[in-house]
């Protein structure tokens, strides 16, 4: 019996627009010299790099959100909707720190806001 899963999945990616993460090494030099830019559902670091391709880095504190499946999920959002745009960011390394949610609302909009934020950056950054 075959099941029907109604996951949307999406096309692989090309080797060279696999999504590259920034390394914990990174991370330490990477705030005194990263742009910040808030937002109610999270705070962009954003710095220029001498690479090829853009890199990407998440926090997402356990003691704003309990539930690793939660986290995991927001990790996934973030990552997806990094994939569709990765083009635009070639030459910078951003990070995005997850702010603790205000309420359950506030979960269930995490998406959409987090796209609003995203074309907001990319204003900015044309």
């Amino acid at each position: 019996m075959k099941r029907n899963h109604s996951l949307k999945v999406s096309p692989p990616l090309a080797k060279e627009t696999k999504i590259i993460s920034l390394k914990s090494k990174d991370f330490d030099s990477f705030f005194k010299k990263a742009r910040r830019k808030s937002s109610t559902v999270a705070v962009f670091y954003i710095k220029t790099n001498a690479l090829q391709h853009p890199r990407l880095g998440m926090i997402v504190k356990k003691s704003y959100i309990k539930s690793a499946v939660k986290r995991n999920k927001i990790k996934r959002i973030i990552r997806e909707q990094f994939r569709t745009r990765i083009k635009k960011w070639v030459g910078y390394d951003l990070i995005v720190f997850v702010n603790k949610p205000k309420n359950k609302e506030a979960m269930d909009s995490f998406k959409t806001d987090l796209e609003k934020q995203w074309l907001h950056l990319e204003n900015l950054h044309r």
